[in-house]
């Protein structure tokens, strides 16, 4: 049997083992009820107030609206300000009365401390830990009150909050030392594990019989589970467990499927205490009990929960009873003296209220009196009362099922058949028996049916009443209901969504369930509310859904589906929507192995083809705590990183915990349904009448960067989906028939339209502006890009459209609310770009048929950055939102009437403005301006950390693109000569002293023109003096540095959307990915072989392997994937398995065209039975066709599902990146580092050390500044974590599951060195998205590995809270000698000054701001000395963050400027991982803009080198960590920064051969080129660039005439802005650069300058 999740074994690797076996042979059975249920063993933010401390509710949600209507005004007394501040209030408490406490007496009470004795009177003292469901806690403590006398309890319910709690803790370890009876549920929070374990441990000494209940906890509490004879303790290796004949009985309850397991398990939950009663021996019938009580708490409600405290306080009360009697037991005669026992015989056996495990609900649907009613099994009812089942005088109809079993004796083996029975009501057992059973130590019998009849339960149930059920929502009954309860229903032609729900809320009747269900009718959308338990949700998707698409694919043959699949009994809808997060199979039990049931939940999903979205309340955080934190650690686990993987979409907060209460909040269910129906609309819109807006980026302005994008051909990438759109029916204008059109001439125009003086004329000119270009680009005006020199301007008929909008008409657009806070920030005198001269917003595009082309608006800060050093809150300037706004405007009210938004290449910006970091508001910016818009998103592939934004905060459908093909450096020019001249000399051709010496002299000369000496510096300054032994080893090291860089790789050219790559670009990547282990020769014929098959299968997709797919065709007919695990496979080995690797990734890479088009697949042909090509078919078939159904950007315009993949590039992650074309998603946080990410970091941080030892004479370094990026944390799965932890002198601890849960200490004899102190530099998205490492390296209660368990206990007892809770604090605070631990060190002597918390060591920007602005300011060009960068990243970094900052949570840092100071004066080393090849230190802005900038802050705090008169140099190290898979783990490069920008530039920026390669690009290439002359100027003012590099950037790309001439007419802009920085390098020294090469430059930038000014001046 494949692995289960870990939460599953977690109950029953313990529970079904026989002793001493092996757990990997058992079958498990769990059952995962409520939320939480499969919540992960993870440590969770505690920044939310302890839901035990009571809330007043109205002044809560008061202060909340204060703060929401107080941000920065003056005191106008504007009545709409405080009505805008009471949203919060509104939509809370909407629906929601019963929410508001009646006695405010009793709600004002806090957690009592350690109240005084009680008397013993008899009282069973239970203590019950709800874990996550505080929200549940009032309904335990009434079915505690509600326990008949004689059995009575003394309840104590606490909360996982409580356990931590500092009002709480010792109140809690007080009632767990006193308690008869624990019972714990969702305990999974790390500290609440080990506070927990501790405390049962402690419990044992005084209570060793005592019974324990862990139900759904980690897998480390599962363990003390014990009643009576029954333990999951770990007795020796194995774990205990029941006898093989109770193993067998639960054995029968597995489906044969994989991802059905966990719902068999459900069933055993149901049946299993029944069959268990035919198995002898105490200790199945403890067992037995144990399932019992399982069952009454998995089934829930308050009736169930106060059964199981009386099974288990009556059992406890015989026990002491029968132990009295003996003489040795607790109580005596006057606590079970004979008329308590007469009254406990007298007790009925407690009757188990059953609600199913899949239902229907709707608030219309009532009973006698009010009660709920829910869709029932059809072959019973329809419909009945209460919860599926006749609850006591809950009127007629209900169903009661009961199980026995019947034990047959078949040749020698016991075959159990399970037995059920329905019926109305069941006799009761006597109290004698129940009494004598109890006394023996078993469970009470359970009632015999009257008769029987068998069941399957084996096989998932039918619930042909999905589609009864839409039937009865649309009948005339459901109307007149609605009209006498003035409910609003939807049209009965609306849009369906099927709404997954938590079965448990349904049973304890959570109010939001039906307010939902409400709201979601009264805003257009028909729903098909389903409860679950969590584990179903793929088999309601399966079996009981379906869709349009799928159904006519069903009934083509072009999509073959299961066999429980029956359209006439599923219910046809259009959309679902979760509330429950988690994967879709296996649910939370499937969030312990993320992504294991992937493949499965993502074809159930192709299949029907609709949008899945996540929307969802908060179960963990109070609605006050999103709204000042954004969602945190363990729930954006739940709702975001575990659905993304499935593909899910457009996640929605909906509301959250309120005290102990969920309440929704209106608006943001109200945003849910806008984004469904949205996405609905386009589905139901036909293609030809859809309007599609297609944003392009030309952020930062005047450098060409119009129509650009990270590795992405925007031009050619624009024209193919254009043309792709045209075939699928879209109407694009005349553009794709039009063999003049093409996407340089679009970018082109679009330049024009953003061009100043054009917008200051207003929209209305703007098609003038256009023509006046496309004359002068057919004069040969090389100031005008050549693209518009083409017949009609190469637009293929495309207008200007635009407008200039007042900003009256913005408010209206906007609302008033947003309006104010745009008013603030940028007044009439400053309203920013994009204003013509009349004070209008000027928003414009061009217009294909129903295809708007347009250029998303400038931020803002150009011309200023400094603005953002002072304001937090960049709120979009007025032009900005304009743009956005009119875009969704429908046309008749005069705007674009957009009804989906393509964002073209990564990456735009609306994902980065101000708001909740994660878990969007009304208040976030990104949620506003994009309102109800589908947004498929183009992104990069191997980009997963920055596409996290764009997914979670801007709403993108992501569909990935490929990295360009990779190119080996090689030699050039001069280098091409050295290297001969090198060879030459070493080979001894030139025998003679005379010429050996002439070659000498040569090979120095050329080494120096071409910079090599700094690379490989020579022995002695003295060369003349250098031996021949000496020179020949130098010459060695310059051979081995010859051949290091001409084997670099760089990423050639650019990528176009949707275009297969040709051979010779098939073979760069492969000879990128094997490096040396396949030979040139090899690849070429692996290229080949693959054309052949290609051909030979007619047609077929590259690489489908027919017999696999025939056998796995097969397979699922056969039930067991097991079945054929006995047939032998033969593996390829050697350099066929390696030839065979390389035919899988040519067939992926092949498959670039899913990035636009599903391409034409096989399907087969009803009639001739065979296989024929079918382009663009809807699916293959069976598991195959759902793995090739429109997987693009198309099929995302068609409103349908794209399919997730991992996001990264082939070099560092092998093939699970490709095919390209994919909805990407990051890994899971929690598993960071990973192992082999820890050996490579831990590795890493040896040799750092090294290097720095071995430069400064043996000396360690003092600070280490490390930067923490998403995007190479996400890619090397957390080797930058690795490399703080290793050097600090600490290491990930993991708990069962394999999760990182915290940091320990590792103690210095083990170390061996002193700890080095770390500042940890924080991208903006690396602390939003990993707050988890950001708690963990600020964690609590995590005791280095000589801390010992009784001191835990300690520390719980005296207040967990006391304990430091940083991993740098604790190593701040260790019994250890400041002169081997820094942090010591240099904590306390800022202690020593007064400064707080002084072990801060997590910076980063201000909270919910990103970068450093660095940049901004490089490429403004408003800087004087290169020190003034280091002090704006000072600026920007000085908040500190962690569990203890500012309330803790991404938005909560505190602003620390004494401790970032004191780290940055004492930093003697800064360290840098690079990821990939695409990116270096070279290609983007990022890394001068942080790394080097930090490094020059921390220079600014050195003092003076006597030698130099300027400040020490501050060293960088630099690891790549990319590479194909031929690397050596054990080799971990570590160079200095100078030494990676002289190998990067030379292999790439200087080589003629990337050079040639971006300037076929046309404009896109050219920005490149430009973009990477800016960094070269940030590089060389926070590091050190040589001369060299100048030099011959010069001679590259300005002065070659024919290159000169292709960048200016590709790019004018792009080409300007390279004269311009050369020119800037020179003017500030960065360059020596000979007179007459300066006024060539000089000459070059004024003639381009003069003539953009005059058409500026012509035109204005």
């Amino acid at each position: 049997m494949a692995p289960l999740a870990p939460l599953a074994a977690s109950l029953l690797l313990l529970l079904l083992s026989p002793p001493g076996g092996d757990p990997g042979t058992t079958t498990a059975v769990v059952a995962f009820s409520s939320p939480a249920a499969r919540l992960l063993p993870l440590r969770r933010s505690p920044v939310a107030p302890s839901r035990r401390a009571p809330i007043r509710l109205a002044s809560t949600l008061e202060r909340e609206a204060d703060a929401l209507s107080t941000d920065g005004d003056d005191n106008s007394g504007d009545d709409e300000k405080r009505d805008a501040g009471k949203a919060l209030i509104e939509s809370a408490l909407e629906n929601h009365a019963d929410l508001l406490p009646t006695d405010p007496a009793a709600t004002s009470k806090t957690e009592p401390e350690l109240e005084k004795a009680e008397a013993d009177d008899g009282r069973v003292k239970v203590v019950l830990v709800t874990g996550f469901e505080s929200f549940n806690r009032a309904l335990y403590e009434e079915a505690g009150r509600g326990l008949p006398p004689a059995c009575a309890v003394d309840l104590k319910v606490f909360a996982d909050s409580d356990i931590r709690s500092e009002a709480t803790s010792q109140a809690f370890a007080s009632a767990v030392k006193n308690a008869d009876l624990f019972v714990g549920s969702l305990i999974f929070d790390y500290d609440d594990v080990v506070a927990v374990s501790s405390l049962l441990d402690e419990h044992e000494r005084s209570h060793p019989k005592s019974a324990r209940l862990m139900f759904e906890c980690a897998i480390e509490l599962m363990g003390y589970n014990r009643l009576g004879s029954f333990s999951m303790s770990k007795p020796g290796e194995g774990p205990s467990g029941p006898p093989p004949a109770v193993k067998a009985i639960l054995n029968r309850f597995s489906s044969g499927r994989e991802e059905d397991k966990l719902s068999g398990y459900i069933k055993m939950l149901k049946y299993g205490p029944d069959l268990l009663k035919f198995v002898p021996g105490e200790k199945a019938g403890d067992l037995r009990t144990w399932l019992e009580c399982y069952r009454y708490w998995n089934q829930g409600g308050k009736n169930n929960v106060k059964a199981m405290l009386q099974l288990l306080a009556t059992r406890h009360l015989l026990e002491r009873a029968k132990e009295a009697k003996r003489g040795g037991g607790k109580g005596g005669g006057g606590e079970a003296d004979e008329a308590r026992l007469a009254a406990l015989e007298r007790l009925a056996t407690p009757e188990l209220e059953v609600t199913p495990d899949v239902g229907l609900l709707h608030p219309l649907l009532r009973g006698e009196g009010g009660s709920r009613k829910f869709a029932s099994d059809p072959k019973s009812c329809e419909f009945c009362n209460g919860c599926m089942v006749c609850r006591s005088g809950g009127g007629g109809g209900g169903i009661r099922r009961r199980v026995a079993a019947t034990v047959l004796v078949r040749s020698g083996r016991r075959n159990i058949e399970p037995i059920v029975e329905a019926r109305g009501r069941a006799r009761k057992v006597s109290a004698a028996s129940a009494r004598a059973t109890r006394l023996a130590g078993a469970a009470a019998p359970v009632r015999q049916p009257r008769k029987s009849v068998p069941s399957q339960l084996t096989r998932p149930s039918r619930f042909p009443f999905f589609s009864t059920d839409l039937e009865w929502r649309l009948s005339s009954e459901c109307a007149r209901l609605a009209s006498e309860r003035n409910f609003r229903l939807a049209p009965p032609d609306a849009p369906r969504v099927a709404l997954l729900l938590y079965r448990k809320h349904v049973v304890t009747d959570q109010r939001y369930i039906y307010d939902l269900v409400r709201q979601v009718e009264s805003e257009g959308l028909i729903p098909l509310p389903v409860f679950i338990n969590g584990v179903e949700a793929h088999a309601v998707v399966r079996d009981w859904l379906t869709s349009a698409r799928e159904i006519e694919g069903v009934k083509t043959g072009t999509i073959v589906r299961d066999s429980t699949y029956k359209p006439s009994e599923a219910a046809e809808v259009d959309a679902i929507a979760s509330t429950i997060g988690f994967p879709l199979v296996g649910g939370p039990a499937g969030s312990m192995e993320a992504g294991r049931d992937v493949d499965v939940a993502s074809s159930l999903l192709s299949s029907m083809d609709v949008p899945y979205m996540i929307a969802s309340p908060l179960l963990l955080q109070s609605i006050p705590t999103w709204k000042s934190n954004g969602v945190l650690g363990l729930q954006s686990v739940v709702l975001y990183s575990l659905p993304e993987l499935d593909g899910a979409v457009d996640t929605v907060v909906l509301g959250g915990l309120v005290g102990d209460k969920i309440a929704l909040v209106p608006e943001r269910v109200r945003k849910a349904c806008s984004r469904l129906r949205g996405w609905i609309s386009l589905r139901k819109t036909l293609p030809k009448d859809r309007k599609v807006a297609v944003m392009l980026y030309g952020f930062p302005p005047n450098v060409g960067a119009v129509g650009t994008a990270a590795l992405l051909d925007v031009p050619n990438s624009l024209e193919a989906l254009l043309k792709r759109m045209h075939r699928e029916g879209y109407d694009v204008g005349d553009f794709a028939t039009d063999p003049n059109a093409s996407g340089q001439s679009l970018v082109a125009a679009l330049a024009v339209l953003g061009e100043s003086p054009v917008v200051a004329a207003g929209s209305e000119r703007m098609a003038e502006a256009v023509e006046r270009k496309m004359e002068r680009a057919r004069t040969g005006d090389e100031t005008v890009a050549e693209a518009l020199a083409r017949p009609g301007g190469g637009l293929g008929g495309a207008t200007v459209k635009g407008a200039d909008i007042k900003f009256d008409q913005l408010e209206k657009m906007l609302g008033k609310y947003m309006t104010k806070k745009v008013r603030r920030a940028w007044p009439e005198k400053e309203r920013g770009p994009g204003v013509s001269a009349k004070n209008e917003l000027v928003v414009a595009g061009l217009q294909l048929g129903n295809v708007f082309v347009t250029v998303q608006p400038l931020l803002g800060v150009e011309g200023d950055p400094m603005r953002l050093l002072f304001e937090r809150d960049l709120t979009p300037h007025p032009q900005y939102c304009a743009a956005y706004e009119w875009m969704k405007t429908p046309e008749e009210e005069g705007g674009a009437g957009s009804q989906a938004v393509v964002h073209l290449g990564m990456h735009g910006t609306v994902e980065w403005l101000p708001g909740q970091p994660l878990g969007n508001d009304r208040q976030s910016w990104s949620d506003e301006l994009l309102g109800s818009l589908p947004n498929v998103y183009v992104y990069a592939a191997n980009n997963p950390s920055e596409s996290i934004l764009a997914k979670r905060r801007g709403y993108g459908t992501l569909v990935s693109y490929n990295v360009p093909p990779y190119g080996r450096a090689g030699l050039y020019l001069e280098l091409a000569n050295l290297k001969d001249l090198v060879n030459e000399y070493r080979s001894g051709e030139a025998s003679e002293s005379a010429s050996r010496s002439d070659l000498r002299e040569t090979i120095l000369a050329s080494c120096e023109r071409t910079g090599i000496t700094s690379d490989v510096e020579l022995p002695s300054d003295d060369v003349e003096a250098l031996s021949d032994e000496a020179f020949d080893s130098w010459i060695g090291t310059v051979a081995n540095y010859l051949v290091e860089l001409e084997a670099r790789l760089f990423s050639s050219g650019l990528h176009t959307l949707g275009a297969a790559p040709t051979d010779d670009e098939l073979a760069s990547y492969l000879n990128a990915y094997f490096d040396e282990r396949l030979t040139t020769e090899e690849v070429e014929d692996v290229i080949a072989a693959w054309h052949q098959q290609k051909d030979k299968a007619g047609g077929m997709q590259p690489g489908l392997d027919f017999f696999g797919w025939l056998k796995t065709f097969a397979d699922s007919f056969m039930g067991d994937g097991d079945a054929a695990s006995d047939v032998e496979e033969t593996v390829p080995a050697g350099k066929d398995a390696l030839k065979a690797e390389a035919t899988e990734i040519v067939d992926l890479l092949s498959k670039n065209v899913e990035e636009i088009d599903a391409g034409e697949y096989l399907v087969i042909d009803p009639i001739l039975d065979t296989f024929v090509p079918q382009p663009h078919s809807h699916s293959f078939c069976c598991q195959f066709q759902n793995s090739r159904t429109y997987l693009t950007v198309i099929n995302a315009l068609n409103g349908g599902y794209v399919r997730p993949a991992p996001g990264g590039d082939l070099l560092r992650d092998g093939t699970s990146v490709l095919p390209t074309g994919r909805n990407i998603h990051a890994l899971d946080p929690y598993r960071m580092p990973s192992a082999g990410a820890w050996a490579r970091g831990e590795r890493a941080a040896k040799e750092i050390v090294r290097q720095h030892l071995e430069a400064n004479g043996g000396a360690y370094p003092e600070t280490c500044a490390v930067t923490l990026w998403g995007l190479d944390t996400i890619k090397t799965r957390g080797e930058s974590i690795a490399i703080v932890l290793a050097l600090v002198g600490a290491r990930p601890v993991k708990e069962g599951t394999g999760r990182t849960v915290c940091f320990e200490l590792i103690p210095l004899e083990e170390l061996g060195r002193p700890r080095i102190d770390v500042l940890a530099s924080l991208s903006g998205i690396f602390r939003d998205s990993f707050a988890n490492v950001v708690d963990l390296l600020g964690e609590s209660l995590c005791l280095d590995s000589r801390a010992k368990k009784d001191s835990m206990l300690t520390i719980l007892v005296d207040c967990v809270v006391a304990f430091p809770d940083d991993m740098f604090e604790r190593a701040a605070v260790a019994d250890e000698s400041p002169d081997m631990n820094y942090i010591k060190k240099h904590a306390m002597e800022l202690q020593a000054g007064g400064t707080e918390r002084p072990a801060a060591r997590l910076f980063s920007n201000p909270p919910g701001d990103y970068g450093s602005m660095v940049n901004e300011v490089v490429g403004s060009g408003d800087w004087d000395e290169s020190e003034s960068l280091g002090e704006v990243w000072k600026g920007r970094n000085a908040y500190s963050y962690g569990r203890k900052e500012g309330g803790g949570g991404t938005r909560s840092g505190t602003a620390r400027p004494e401790v970032l100071d004191k780290l940055l004066a004492t930093t003697d080393r800064v360290v840098q991982e690079i990821d990939s090849v695409e990116y270096g230190l070279t290609d983007i802005q990022e890394y001068y803009a942080n790394t080097g900038a930090l490094k020059k802050a921390a220079e600014n705090r050195k003092a003076i080198d006597s030698t130099t008169g300027k400040p020490k140099k501050v060293a960088m190290s630099v690891i790549e960590a990319f590479g194909g898979a031929s690397d050596d783990d054990s080799k971990v490069p570590v160079r200095d920064v100078e030494d990676v920008l002289r190998m990067e530039y030379r292999s790439k920026f200087l080589n003629p051969k990337w050079r040639d390669a971006m300037l076929e690009q046309g404009s896109g290439g050219a920005y490149e080129v430009s973009q990477r002359m800016t960094a070269m100027v940030g590089w060389a003012a926070t590091a050190d660039i040589d001369n060299f590099v100048f030099d011959q950037a010069a001679e590259r790309y300005a002065l070659d005439e024919d290159v000169a001439k292709k960048l200016q007419k590709s790019n004018p802009e792009a080409f300007k802005n390279v004269v311009r920085r050369l020119l800037e390098a020179s003017g500030r020294g960065m360059w020596d650069a000979d007179e007459d090469t300066i006024e060539k430059l000089k000459s070059l930038y004024a003639d381009a300058d003069d003539l953009v000014e005059q058409v500026a001046s012509s035109f204005g």
